[in-house]
């Protein structure tokens, strides 16, 4: 049983930056390093960063400059998810959507820097959480009609169900103020609300980052199927497909190193170790199938967490 005291909320506070930190990390190897889905990849790094450093300023708050600790520290919060907003819809081949989300973050932003930030600052918790809830719902709204016109209705809401999972977070937080006026609105503060929903967010920050995940790897296996069913793209061309994704090269190389192939790969010392020749060995249609066994997988992964 959790004991309702700041401690706790501070080491979920503390668990949650480093889970935003590990996923900024992680994205930015996405990006850069596998080159798959940069621009959504770079934004969900930036996403989880701002996320971070917006939560470590937070619980500064008393030790730190106040301009830092409260105004920066709130709007670097409704920056991640402005970000998000912008960068979601490249995963489906859509524009940024930046407009809007540039649009909340400065009506936001000036708001925030007319308010005092003295004694009850409930007027500040509503326009910060007003504001990540009106953009996590946009990103919610316009992944799902992104999806809906690709995949069932039922997929699309699964695979845009966590951002809503979010929306319903941050607008619980905003009623919170306006209905419960008794309440400590602070994430850092002790009540069981809080408490609950710093958990929540925790769980659920994992789940959303998961689910990405899943959507770029979809995006990199229609891709390769799209290959494999044309004649005219080369070798060279699904080999720096497959190169784009670590856990599809190693498990191609480790099937065509298996007893199955060694005969067609003429016996060679050391086994296959390059993704071209494992290609040519192989052939379209055995990647075709490998790549659907490997998105099978992911998804069988994901229901059984």
């Amino acid at each position: 049983m959790i004991s309702n005291t700041p401690t706790d909320a501070l080491t979920l506070l503390a668990a949650t930056v480093l889970e935003f930190g590990v996923a900024s990390v992680f994205w930015a190897v996405m990006a850069q390093g596998a080159r798959l889905a940069p621009r959504a990849s770079f934004g969900l790094a930036a996403v989880n960063a701002l996320l971070a450093v917006s939560l470590s300023l937070h619980a500064l708050r008393g030790t730190a400059p106040n301009l830092l600790t409260f105004w920066a520290s709130d709007v670097l919060s409704i920056a991640s998810l402005a970000v998000l907003r912008t960068v979601l819809p490249t995963l489906v081949r859509q524009p940024l959507a930046w407009r809007s989300a540039l649009a909340v973050l400065l009506i936001g932003a000036a708001v925030l820097a007319t308010l005092p930030y003295t004694g009850d600052m409930r007027m500040e918790t509503r326009c910060v959480f007003a504001s990540l809830f009106a953009l996590a719902l946009m990103a919610s709204l316009d992944t799902w009609w992104a999806l809906r016109q690709r995949v069932s209705v039922q997929m699309s809401l699964l695979l845009s169900g966590p951002l809503f999972l979010i929306s319903i977070l941050l607008l619980g937080r905003l009623l919170e103020s306006l209905l419960l006026p008794g309440n400590n609105t602070d994430i850092l503060g002790s009540g069981d609300f809080n408490i609950a929903w710093l958990w929540s967010l925790l769980a659920m920050n994992l789940v959303l980052n998961a689910t990405m995940a899943f959507l770029i790897l979809a995006k990199l296996i229609r891709r390769i199927q799209r290959l494999t069913q044309s004649e005219h793209e080369s070798l060279a061309s699904l080999s720096n497909e497959i190169l784009k994704d670590v856990a599809l090269t190693q498990k191609l190389l480790r099937l065509v190193n298996t007893v199955q192939f060694r005969h067609t790969s003429g016996g060679a010392q050391g086994g296959i170790s390059t993704v071209s020749r494992a290609v040519a060995l192989i052939g379209f249609g055995g990647i075709r199938n490998l790549a659907l066994s490997l998105i099978l997988l992911e998804r069988m992964e994901n229901k059984a967490h």
